[in-house]
């Protein structure tokens, strides 16, 4: 999931998610669902920003494709305040599904 400027315009948002999009295929990612969840309240304030407009990333990696990839999002994405990746190990997937 990453946070997004609150005052990006929908073409700038749409540019952001296909960056990375993009990041993620070539390293490696499947499975790629996007959810554009809008804008909303930041619990605290990021770079004087109270609102930011949030993105989550659902997809399936080795762990060498997705940690190069998360760190720089903030820089590798114009607009991006924040980021964070969660990371659900093969045997905890297969219980949610059954």
């Amino acid at each position: 999931m990453y946070i997004l400027r609150p005052d990006l315009g929908d073409e700038a948002v749409d540019q952001a998610i296909s960056t990375y999009q993009d990041m993620l295929s070539e390293a490696g990612a499947t499975d790629l669902e996007t959810q554009h969840r809008g804008k909303r309240r930041l619990a605290y304030e990021i770079n004087r920003h109270r609102e930011g407009i949030y993105i989550q990333m659902n997809y399936a990696a080795p762990g060498t494709a997705i940690a190069p990839s998360t760190p720089p999002v903030s820089n590798a994405i114009k607009g991006a305040i924040a980021a964070v990746a969660f990371s659900i190990s093969s045997d905890c997937a297969a219980a949610s599904r059954t």
